[in-house]
């Protein structure tokens, strides 16, 4: 074989060696990126209009690709999932920012990313996962993080091209505008919105120094061409030119995998990012790959707003630096909702733990139902307790149940509906029960040493009313009267141990474990109430302080005109010169 092949022409040698070894290096041509689909786009996409909407809202989501877990199919993706229906569902959400990350490995030995718009992770992690009667309508504006680069990246833009129009991603660089408006008194109020979305990869990574565990995407990154700074610098250039198509619009946002805020600013080539965003006064930046939930303020020195929301279905550390963020170890999304004044609101939704709102409703509802079969139906009861223990039983659990199904119902509809009033009579309530069960304990710590008298009493006066209550106490402890055989006994008895100190041992054991389990309750109730504290002082701040203050929209308007004014002296001075 290796003589036939020297006897080939030299040409056609070359050709069949280069052939080898873009084989070897590549594989199947294939699976060679399409470098023609993920290159910037020139074209702005601006036919997103929402009519008779006062407001636009939006949730953004990073680094939510991954399943598992133990209790939940879809592991912590599903509670975020759940929550984000609810939002969304609440507040008439138009569409989802995706910062990216958007497949990683489901298992040890499984790949990151995607291989083709057939994989099995489309359907697996995302459209079962996302799958709300809400959710599964709104559109997805997608960018690629690290982990989709991987495999095959332009599998994704494939995937938003050929199959599934809500997946919105015609390339990793691309810009759109959102309209949103409605009619008052005849006059048509109307906001238009600037977004460009931007693949950070190439800004991050040193492709000199990258790691091993990073060789896909280093490879994909060479297959395009974008490893040199030539690359970079066209990108920068579309980037900017894009700033400036939007210099004039009232909100201008960028979306991007990597983040700008704090000390993650300063990574390879993304401050060259931050110098483009602060110089064009872009409104906010909304990133992920740190799978935290972080929010980094507008200064005198940016007038960029930055918000990190890669806690889909990992955590982990923040970037140092910012002005606020949830505790590690928070799954959830950001909600984002933008007004035609100046004024942008936004939450962090935490999703860490989901618990069925109707569940202390739905014990509530169980006690009530056993009192009242308790109830109508003593005679059933007689053989275990008397009447007038068995109506008063009954009684107590109808109380008992109707307050905690109140309590409930009040703690769990003004924490979903972000109502103050009923969380304000939910802590009143709560802390009424807090207080009540300090001072029955109290009371049963100051009574402790008269036990004996009591029993005692209590013993005479079922002896005289309830017989049937004291025989029923005989025939379970196997003993007979009270102090002794003879003393208050109900005949016929056929034990031969008194009563006492069978009850008061009893007695002790039940104050002990009652004593245990209210202990337990008031650690519960007592972190129900703080959680409670903080919510209702979380939901008025974003009632009363939410958005941009009039002081940081003064400083961005002045930031734009400074900026407008550098870019015409500079347009002079170059008129000049030619």
């Amino acid at each position: 074989m290796l003589f036939g092949f020297y006897l080939l022409p030299c040409y056609f040698r070359t050709i069949t060696l280069i052939s080898l070894i873009c084989y070897g290096t590549f594989g199947d041509a294939s699976q060679t990126p399409h470098r023609s689909i993920v290159e910037p786009l020139s074209k702005i996409f601006e036919d997103e209009k929402y009519t008779e909407s006062k407001v636009l809202d939006f949730l953004v989501i990073g680094d939510w690709g991954s399943i598992g877990g133990k209790h939940h199919k879809h592991g912590s993706q599903a509670n975020v999932s759940k929550a984000m229906e609810h939002v969304a569902t609440k507040y008439d959400s138009k569409f989802i920012i995706n910062v990216g990350d958007n497949f990683y490995k489901r298992f040890g030995h499984d790949y990151q990313g995607v291989n083709s718009v057939d994989d099995d992770k489309w359907k697996e992690v995302w459209i079962n996962v996302y799958n709300g009667p809400k959710l599964s309508k709104l559109t997805w504006y997608s960018i690629a993080g690290n982990h989709d680069w991987y495999t095959n990246v332009t599998a994704q833009v494939d995937y938003s091209l050929t199959k599934d129009s809500r997946w919105f991603m015609p390339s990793l660089f691309y810009s759109r505008v959102t309209t949103f408006e409605y009619t008052k008194d005849s006059t048509v109020v109307r906001t238009k919105i600037g977004w460009i979305h931007i693949d950070t990869n190439i800004f991050y990574y040193d492709m000199d120094e990258i790691a091993t565990k990073r060789e896909g995407l280093r490879a994909n990154i060479y297959n395009f061409g974008w490893e040199g700074d030539d690359a970079i610098e066209s990108k920068l250039k579309w980037i900017e030119q894009k700033l400036i198509d939007f210099t004039n619009y009232k909100w201008l946002f960028v979306v991007g995998h990597h983040p700008l805020a704090g000390q993650c600013a300063q990574i390879h080539k993304m401050p060259r990012l931050l110098q483009l965003f602060e110089r064009y006064g872009v409104t906010a930046y909304f990133a992920g790959h740190n799978h935290v939930l972080q929010y980094k303020a507008p200064s005198k020195l940016s007038p960029v707003a930055h918000f990190i929301s890669g806690a889909g279905s990992k955590t982990g550390t923040g970037c140092e630096g910012c002005d606020w963020g949830m505790p590690k170890g928070t799954f959830g999304f950001l909600h984002v909702t933008v007004g035609h004044d100046d004024k942008l609101e936004f939450e962090f939704v935490d999703a860490t733990t989901l618990k069925n709102p109707g569940g202390d409703v739905l014990a509530g509802v169980i006690l009530i139902a056993t009192g009242y079969y308790l109830y109508g139906a003593e005679s059933k009861v007689t053989h275990i307790t008397s009447s007038t223990l068995s109506y008063n039983f009954a009684y107590a659990l109808i109380t008992i149940g109707g307050f905690i199904s109140l309590v409930s119902f009040l703690g769990c509809y003004g924490a979903a509906e972000e109502k103050i009033g009923f969380l304000r009579a939910y802590l009143t309530l709560l802390f009424l029960l807090m207080t009540s069960q300090i001072v029955v304990g109290s009371l049963a710590f100051a009574y402790r040493q008269d036990a004996d008298h009591i029993l005692d009493q209590s013993w005479s006066k079922a002896f005289r009313e309830e017989p049937q209550l004291l025989r029923d106490v005989e025939n379970y402890f196997q003993c007979c009267g009270f102090n002794s055989i003879d003393d208050r006994v109900v005949q016929p008895c056929r034990y031969y141990n008194p009563c006492h100190e069978m009850l008061e041992d009893s007695l002790w054991y039940s104050l002990l474990a009652i004593g245990v389990v209210g202990v337990i309750l008031g650690i519960m109730e007592l972190l129900c109430l703080l959680l409670a504290v903080i919510l209702l002082v979380h939901i008025r701040r974003n009632h009363h302080c939410g958005g941009l203050d009039e002081e940081r929209q003064a400083l961005l308007d002045e930031t734009r005109r400074l900026d407008e004014e550098i870019r015409e002296a500079y347009q002079r001075r170059r008129a000049h010169f030619v």
